[in-house]
């Protein structure tokens, strides 16, 4: 579940909204286990790059499938 209240810079409270998040698995099949070689990593402009914390980063597979990561330290 989250909330989220609004609030604006004088410090007056607008609307609250929550949301509830269902996560459902049916099976092992809907897990993306990849299985491809990594053939690079690029930042979101294209550019090759070294795995780095806190900057979304492409994946790139041989089998050409592409995962967007984030790394959180």
């Amino acid at each position: 579940t989250f909330s989220v209240l609004e609030t604006d810079v004088n410090g007056c409270v607008g609307e609250e909204v929550t949301l509830l998040v269902n996560i459902i698995f049916n099976s092992v099949e809907d897990i993306n286990f990849n299985t491809g070689t990594l053939t690079k990593i690029t930042d979101v402009l294209g550019r090759e790059s070294n795995e780095e914390s806190n900057v979304p980063l492409f994946y790139i597979f041989d089998d050409g499938i592409v995962e967007k990561r984030i790394i959180m330290e």
